[in-house]
């Protein structure tokens, strides 16, 4: 993999320095952990794209990979994943600057609008959901927090035994800015209204015309949930926005169910077990008082009676 990347170094120095703009960058350097650069100039923000094949490459941007941050000095290192290497064989960067800012953002402290009407799923055939922070499937966390889940995993009903019947909408409208094959399509669509933020849903069998750069409308159908019979894995949804913190950039994850307008949460409320957004969310303070533990992406250790773990309770049920 090593050879692989001082491959790709080379090639996107030559790129970059060969073009016509004024300003200009390279990748310097890359281990398994960190990614060297060097800019024309100081005071620029920096952005890394990378791809998993350089055969009709499909760049994830920075955008929308949240690898961006602003360097005061003309050279600088970006953190990757610890377990980027374990994740993916191969990958393969490039870089960018501008004087501005690379994609949207919120300040850290801004309040969280509440500005979804729909729904991602076809509820009827939904028979729990996990919470957010909860200990259930892999650690799923942003630049703020580590080993939870900052997602909402929805189980079909026992009664739905083909998984590819379910389907699966926009719950905003916007433009689809990524799409990925990870068990079947994960794919993002960034906020027309709040460009800061992208909602993400795994394991999808999208529509043919559904590409990168589609607009979308809410409640739209954008496909079905993969079939279960290989490799089967149930629906989730993360929402994330980017957010400049203490002067950096950052990712950050927050409930689906944060950012519902109050009249679409009322179907939900309507459940038996659901009062308030807060019994689908396990707050940070009470995750941090029954610490899950880690190793890479995997969560470890004792498990509940329905194999998750943590001693919270991790679901919800629904009627």
């Amino acid at each position: 993999m090593k050879k692989l990347y001082k491959l790709l170094w080379v090639l996107f120095i030559l790129i970059q320095y060969g073009s016509l703009n004024a300003l200009s960058t390279r990748i310097t350097d890359i281990s398994s952990t960190t990614l060297s650069y060097s800019n024309s100039e100081n005071n620029l923000f920096i952005g890394i794209d990378y791809t998993f094949s350089l055969d009709n490459p499909s760049w994830v941007l920075a955008e929308h990979s949240g690898y961006v941050q602003f360097s005061e000095s003309d050279s600088g290192v970006l953190l990757l994943p610890p377990n980027v290497t374990d994740m993916f064989p191969q990958m393969f960067f490039r870089s960018q600057v501008s004087q501005t800012a690379i994609h949207d953002f919120a300040n850290h402290q801004d309040e969280i609008p509440k500005f979804v009407s729909n729904d991602y799923i076809d509820m009827e055939k939904i028979g729990s959901i996990s919470r957010f922070r909860s200990g259930y499937g892999h650690d799923y966390v942003d630049d703020f927090e580590t080993c939870r889940s900052m997602k909402h995993y929805y189980c079909p009903k026992a009664s739905v035994t083909d998984f590819s019947t379910i389907d699966i909408f926009s719950p905003i409208t916007g433009t689809v800015v990524s799409m990925e094959e990870s068990n079947g399509i994960r794919i993002n669509i960034k906020s027309s209204s709040y460009p800061e933020y992208q909602f993400i849903i795994f394991h999808v069998n999208t529509l043919p015309y559904i590409q990168n750069g589609y607009e979308v409308e809410a409640g739209e159908k954008i496909g079905t949930h993969i079939n279960n019979t290989i490799n089967p894995t149930i629906s989730d949804i993360a929402v994330q926005r980017f957010v400049l913190h203490n002067n950096q950039f950052k990712k950050q994850l927050i409930s689906f169910f944060d950012v519902m307008e109050d009249d679409f949460f009322a179907s939900y409320s309507a459940q038996s077990q659901i009062n308030t957004r807060s019994d689908l969310i396990i707050s940070d303070i009470e995750r941090n008082s029954d610490l899950l533990t880690c190793i890479g992406e995997e969560f470890v250790g004792e498990t509940m009676d329905d194999g998750s773990y943590g001693n919270i309770p991790n679901w919800i049920i629904l009627d």
